[in-house]
């Protein structure tokens, strides 16, 4: 990875009654979001990412979520589509000017404020802390040339992939205590990490970007994140509850 390298029916009513291939089938498609996600917001889009987005299968897959990306991310030429994305990402995540920075510190920091303007959270504030451990605690490290502030959302974003593929690499084993370890785990970095300034930050892209595919790009994640939220729990206690189960 980029970043890092390995050291209806209520969700517990679908986990009782899903298979293994099921639910790692679930966890892959989670996982794969959150890696297209998480390249979204690292760096500047690539012609790599564009092709990847443009594939039919995940095309349709975002047209089911409501994400739409304009016409013109569909037909202009690639140089010029990349220029004006490398534009507009440096615009709104870089500066130098005023910019909206993508660091969870800042938006949970002792001075931050989610009611409206005010002082904003210092960048490697506790959070930054918080999530390093995170990451070292669940086995990960970083890559030896990684020069970035561990609240990135790029690499929070990658963070959340590697667990959800990790877990659905257990349930492919037939190993659902290890799926179980890896949920637990991303319940708890979504609850006290993603969702806790996620809302915040897309609502202020969404208000701030020019270009419709940062919009939707924002709209996605948040939307994303809040379902993850919500039905994580669920999950947790439906895999929970066939561990109670005699076999």
């Amino acid at each position: 990875m980029a970043e890092f390298e390995i050291n209806g029916q209520a969700a517990a009513e679908v986990t009782e009654a899903a298979s293994g291939t099921e639910l790692a089938e679930a966890a892959r498609c989670r996982s794969n979001l959150y890696g297209i996600l998480s390249l979204m917001y690292s760096k500047e889009p690539t012609a790599e990412l564009l092709e990847m987005l443009r594939e039919p299968a995940f095309a349709q897959v975002l047209g089911e979520l409501g994400v739409r990306l304009g016409d013109d991310f569909h037909t202009r030429p690639d140089d010029e589509l990349l220029l004006e994305l490398a534009v507009e990402y440096a615009r709104l995540f870089l500066g130098p000017g005023k910019h909206l920075s993508p660091h969870e510190s800042v938006y949970v920091g002792k001075f931050s404020n989610q009611e409206g303007p005010g002082l904003e959270g210092l960048l490697c504030g506790q959070a930054t802390v918080e999530v390093k451990e995170a990451i070292a605690g669940a086995g990960f490290e970083f890559l030896p040339g990684y020069r970035g502030i561990p609240d990135h959302l790029g690499v929070e974003l990658e963070f959340m992939q590697l667990l959800a593929g990790r877990e659905a690499e257990a349930w492919q084993k037939g190993d659902p205590q290890a799926a179980l370890n890896c949920l637990e785990q991303e319940h708890h970095f979504i609850s006290n990490h993603l969702a806790r300034w996620i809302p915040l930050f897309c609502g202020k892209v969404m208000e701030s970007a020019r270009l419709g595919f940062y919009r939707e790009t924002a709209r996605l994640t948040r939307t994303f994140i809040q379902s993850e939220e919500e039905n994580l729990p669920a999950l947790l206690a439906g895999v929970r509850g066939q561990q109670k189960c005699p076999a």
